[in-house]
């Protein structure tokens, strides 16, 4: 799908009581909370 382990993804929305979607190059991609919780992430702050 695009996103990987080391991808680096930006989330663009996340929908009150509905899923997150995380964008990733020219890519969106729907994720659901539960999910959601389950990926680790490590923030990057720009120009970093």
């Amino acid at each position: 799908m695009g996103i990987y382990e080391g991808a680096k993804v930006d989330c663009s929305l996340k929908i009150p009581f509905g899923p997150v979607i995380l964008s990733n190059r020219m890519q969106e991609i729907a994720v659901g909370r539960t999910l959601a919780r389950k990926i680790e992430i490590d923030v990057i702050k720009e120009g970093a």
